[in-house]
C-alpha cells in the first residue's frame, strides 16, 4: 500500500483579482437589469455580463479547494469540482517553471528553488518542483 501525500499550492491573491472581476461583471448586469429590464439595447449585455460575472465568481470560489496528491506513480491535480487530471510520474519527461506575476515587458527566467527538506524522494522533488508546493499536508 502505498501512501497519499497531499499538496497545495503557493498561497495567491489571484482570487482577488477574478472574484473583483466577477463582481464587477455580475453587478454590472444585475445593475442593467433593475434599470431597464430584459428590452431595450442592453439585452445583449445583459446576457453576457451576467453569466460570465458569475463564472468568475464560481472560479474564484474554487482557489482554495487546489491540490495536488501523489499517490503510488500518480499525481493528481484537482481544482474543485471544475478540473481533475491525472498524470503517470515515469510520463513526465521535463519541468519547467514559469513566472506567475504579471509583467508589462519581456518575461524573465523564474529563479529556481529546491524541494522543502522533507520531501527528498525522487517521485517527491520532481512533483515539488511542478507544483512549486512548499509542504506536504497528511
Amino acid at each position: 500500500m502505498t501512501s497519499k501525500k497531499i499538496f497545495k499550492p503557493r498561497s495567491s491573491t489571484g482570487w482577488v483579482w477574478v472574484g473583483a472581476l466577477g463582481l464587477v461583471l455580475l453587478g454590472t448586469g444585475l445593475n442593467l437589469i433593475i434599470t431597464s429590464g430584459f428590452s431595450g439595447p442592453f439585452l445583449l449585455t445583459i446576457l453576457l455580463t451576467v453569466p460570465i460575472g458569475a463564472g468568475f465568481l464560481l472560479i474564484a470560489a474554487f482557489f482554495p479547494a487546489m491540490r495536488y496528491e501523489i499517490e503510488g506513480t500518480r499525481l493528481t491535480l484537482t481544482y474543485g469540482l471544475l478540473l481533475r487530471y491525472v498524470i503517470d510520474i515515469p510520463q513526465i519527461t521535463s519541468i519547467r517553471r514559469r513566472p506567475q506575476e504579471l509583467s508589462y515587458g519581456r518575461s524573465k527566467p523564474a529563479a529556481r528553488s529546491t524541494p522543502p527538506p522533507q520531501c527528498r524522494m525522487a517521485r517527491c522533488i520532481s512533483a515539488a518542483m511542478i507544483i512549486g508546493s512548499t509542504s506536504p499536508i497528511l
